[in-house]
């Protein structure tokens, strides 16, 4: 396993650590990326984006609640941020919590903007409906 040292990086806006996070990320540098983002969000922890792309890449590695808690932090410093709302209802939604995935998701459909990829509001409708039906059940027999 070939290692090399990380930049040492200290600006104080967010955008370089995200944008060198996401290039580690593009390449499949995981650990590289969350340590930049882990930087980024120490040196400027009021950037919320550095939080949700962090809790993208943990959502995808399946570590559902460190993605949970970078996207609640998120959305705790920009109540507005859809991108944030949606992947924190779809990592409630991988982590079998029904009740909170549902509860993001309707968040997330009530704040989008008119310019939302049509896709992902599909994403949250039908995640929404399948977490919504309740199958009913058969008649007993006597």
């Amino acid at each position: 396993v070939q290692t090399c040292a990380l930049p040492i990086l200290k600006p104080r806006f967010g955008q370089p650590y995200q944008a060198l996070a996401n290039l580690y990320a593009r390449f499949e540098k995981f650990p590289q990326a969350i340590q930049v983002f882990k930087n980024g969000i120490e040196n400027n922890a009021e950037f919320a984006e550095l939080h949700h792309d962090l809790g993208v890449i943990y959502k995808n590695q399946q570590r559902y609640d460190d993605a949970i808690a970078e996207f609640q932090a998120a959305i705790k410093l920009k109540p507005t941020f859809t991108n944030a709302l949606f992947n924190l209802g779809i990592a409630y939604s991988e982590n079998d919590n029904a009740e909170n995935a549902i509860q993001y998701l309707k968040l997330y459909l009530a704040r989008k903007t008119n310019d939302e990829d049509p896709l992902r509001v599909r994403a949250a409708e039908e995640t929404i409906a399948k977490l919504e039906y309740k199958p009913e059940a058969p008649a007993s027999t006597p």
